[in-house]
This record gives structure tokens, sequence and C-alpha cells, in this order.
């Protein structure tokens, strides 16, 4: 088995376990499918990335590249701009001052697919704070330290 399609399989099955406590907790299918969708499509940022690496290398496009992942690594960056504690936590501040209670779905679903990464990839914790990779010009050497 890929390691992509071991790590997206345990995106699904840690996703699946919070949107089942989180269902069962507020018998809300809307938000519930909310949280499952934010903790899934999170992974759409990646496109940023690519396409930026695309356009600087002039490199043709390939899914098998895309899939790969590899390009971060050649272009030594890693934007992933939706990857960010902040955002999570910034969608818990607004849920918790009432702005809005869509925030926590959103919050959760994001907060478990950055709780997956953080496990499942060898860049560690610090490297999925938006600033962290900022501070760092969004070096994938210096974001990654292994």
């Amino acid at each position: 088995m890929s390691t992509l399609l071991r790590n997206e399989l345990i995106h699904l099955v840690a996703t699946l376990l919070v949107a089942g406590l989180f269902f069962f907790l507020s018998h809300n299918v809307i938000y519930t499918l909310l949280l499952i969708v934010c903790a899934i499509g999170v992974d759409v940022d990646h496109l940023f990335d690519y396409v930026r690496y695309i356009r600087v290398s002039k490199s043709k496009a390939s899914v098998y590249d895309f899939l790969s992942g590899e390009y971060f690594h050649s272009s030594n960056r890693l934007f992933v701009l939706l990857h960010s504690w902040e955002l999570s936590l910034v969608c818990l501040l607004l849920y918790i001052a009432g702005i809005g209670t869509v925030y926590l779905p959103i919050a959760l679903g994001l907060a478990t697919h950055y709780l997956v990464d953080s496990i499942t990839n060898d860049i560690g914790f610090l490297s999925y704070f938006f600033s962290f990779r900022m501070v760092h010009q969004f070096k994938l050497n210096e974001i990654v330290r292994r």
C-alpha cells in the first residue's frame, strides 16, 4: 500500500470517528457533513503548491507527480495555505464568541486533518502553523527538520 493511500485511509477513519462523535453529541447532519468536508477537503490547497511548482519549473502537469508530493522537495517550498492551526483556532474562537455555531464543525474538521497530518507526515507539529512556515519563508528545508 502506498504511503499516500495509507495516509488518506487514516484521514478517512479519523474523520469518521470524530464526525460520529460530533453527530452523537449534536444530532446535526448538516454540520457533521461540513466537518467531514472540511477535514477531507482542506487538501485542496495542495493545488496551489503544485500549480506554482509547474509554473516555476515549467514542468508538465501530471496526476502521478501531483499525488507523489515530490514537487514540495523539487521546489523546496511548502505553502499549503489552508493547513494552519491558526485557521482552526480562529474558527474555534468565532464559535466560542457566539458569532456562529457553524465554526465549530469547521474547526474540528480542520484540527482532525492537521492532527492526522502531524502524526503521519514526517514534518512535525510546528510546520502546521502558517506563521511558522511564513517566518521560514516557506522553505521546505527550514520547515522540515529530519
